[in-house]
């Protein structure tokens, strides 16, 4: 995921803040200047694609995350020694496991912890971080914005058990060659964080 950029998921929308600094570079569609407040209101109604340009990226995206309940969660993508995957299956989607994080909890920690309760796992071990996610969603009679840590994994066994409690009724290990079946059936931060792992073909 480029530096330059921070993409927040919308349904099957986007709202992309990029860095007006290089945007200008290889940014070639419409536009907007950064306003938390517009922004704010669009991203709860908007039915398009919003490209914006932010004098200061990190903290323009700052500006816009006050006006939402903040969500820190976390998970993984796990392989194993086949060179296989670990997916889960919720509400009729592909996803990977992950899940909020607890009180004063490491995103690491809580990477771990997750894969492990909603997959069944007992043994997994932590290799690094690959990216960060974002996106809204209705929340309580407000609107959410959910950063999520991801990490990648690496774990061989293969007594999976789907966390039902959590709406997940299968976990499977696939091969790489399986992925593109997959990916019209799953989410956009999802197909995000297998393409950082280069598991897309481009």
């Amino acid at each position: 995921m480029n530096k330059s950029t921070i993409i927040v998921y919308l349904s099957d929308f986007k709202l992309v803040f990029y860095d007006e600094k290089v945007a200008n570079v290889y940014v070639k569609h419409k536009n907007m200047p950064f306003n938390a407040e517009i922004l704010t209101q669009l991203a709860k109604t908007t039915k398009e694609d919003i490209y914006v340009f932010c004098p200061d990226l990190e903290q323009n995206f700052k500006e816009f995350s006050k006006h939402f309940i903040f969500i820190e969660a976390a998970g993984g993508l796990i392989n194993n020694d086949k060179n296989e995957y670990l997916f889960i299956y919720r509400h009729n989607k592909w996803d990977l496991p992950k899940g909020k994080l607890e009180k004063k909890e490491l995103p690491e920690k809580a990477a771990v912890r997750e894969c492990q309760e909603e997959c069944g796992l007992k043994h997994i071990t932590l290799k690094k971080f690959l990216l960060n996610t974002y996106h809204i969603y209705p929340f309580k009679n407000d609107w959410a914005l959910k950063k999520t840590y991801w990490y990648t994994m690496l774990s061989n066994e293969t007594n999976l058990v789907p966390q039902l409690e959590e709406s997940i009724t299968e976990v499977a290990w696939k091969s790489k060659i399986e992925i593109p079946s997959m990916l019209n059936n799953t989410y956009y931060n999802i197909i995000d964080v297998l393409d950082e792992a280069n598991l897309l073909d481009n």
